[in-house]
C-alpha cells in the first residue's frame, strides 16, 4: 500500500512539475494579410513585409 501512495504522490508531481513549465512563445502579427494590387509580371519580384511581436515570456525561435 505503501508504494501506492508512493506513485500516486510521483504522478502528482511530475504532473505539477510538467505544467508549471509549459510556457511557450506567442507570435503575433500587426497584419496577417496584403493586397497587393494589380500588377504584371514585368513589373517585377513583389515584396511585402509583415510585422510581428512575441507576446510570449520565453523567446521565439524563427527557423
Amino acid at each position: 500500500m505503501k508504494k501506492v501512495y508512493t506513485l500516486v504522490f510521483l504522478a502528482a508531481f511530475a504532473l505539477v512539475v510538467f505544467s508549471a513549465g509549459a510556457q511557450k512563445p506567442q507570435i503575433v502579427f500587426e497584419n496577417l494579410e496584403h493586397d497587393f494590387g494589380a500588377f504584371k509580371e514585368s513589373d517585377g519580384v513583389q515584396t511585402a513585409t509583415f510585422k510581428f511581436t512575441n507576446k510570449g515570456e520565453v523567446p521565439l525561435v524563427l527557423s
